[in-house]
């Protein structure tokens, strides 16, 4: 959480966000902390309705929130020279042949551990939560980085 609070933009983020729903810090963030090294940037999550935080954050005075991404929606907040991105929730399911027909369904109704279940190696599977700093690992993520070994989801 004192990373969060370090960061202009994400600080802002959560602070504004969590009334509407719940806000994690995921990605590399977690996984570098337990690492013990410095997280060269922070991904948050929101269980929030995607035009809220569009609004919310739309409506901060000093700040620029940006919609990103083809298959679903990443909101890029920038606040005095830092940048945070946002992404809602979402599960990823194989629609065709190869690596390129994905079907995503994304939105604040999808669990965090959903969310989670979709991610590479157990180590970049965890979310911490920016307000109360719980902590949600269902894939041992924290134990495999501890004994330095890489699984996959």
């Amino acid at each position: 959480l004192r990373l969060v609070k370090q960061d202009k933009a994400a600080h802002l983020a959560v602070k504004e966000l969590a009334p509407y729903g719940e806000v994690y810090v995921v990605g590399g963030a977690p996984r570098d902390i337990i690492l013990g090294k410095e997280p060269k940037d922070i991904d948050l999550m929101a269980r929030v309705d995607g035009e809220i935080i569009r609004k919310v954050l739309g409506d901060i005075k000093g700040g620029q929130v940006f919609l990103t991404g083809k298959q679903f929606p990443v909101y890029r907040f920038k606040y005095k020279g830092d940048e945070v991105e946002i992404a809602l929730p979402r599960t990823e399911e194989k629609a065709g042949e190869g690596n390129k027909d994905w079907k995503v369904v994304f939105g604040p109704e999808i669990s965090v551990e959903e969310d989670l279940r979709r991610r590479d190696f157990t180590a970049n599977a965890i979310a911490v939560n920016a307000v109360t700093g719980e902590v949600i690992d269902p894939f041992g993520g924290i134990e495999d980085i501890q004994r330095g070994q890489i699984r996959t989801v």
